[in-house]
């Protein structure tokens, strides 16, 4: 039901909303992908630590 509604639209009103939408997206998936490699690599780091000591 919503994908009609969207098309009903003014169509430069709705790329504008989508490019901003996509943008935010690709940024969110960015900041997981780095958040998540801190964060394995900071477990690795840990492990390694307490194996040494």
């Amino acid at each position: 039901m919503p994908i009609p509604a969207m098309r009903n639209r003014p169509r430069t009103k709705h790329k504008r909303t989508k490019q901003y939408a996509g943008a935010a997206n690709s940024m969110f998936k960015v900041c997981f992908i780095t958040a998540s490699f801190f964060i394995v690599m900071t477990i690795i780091f840990e492990y390694s630590v307490m194996a040494l000591n």
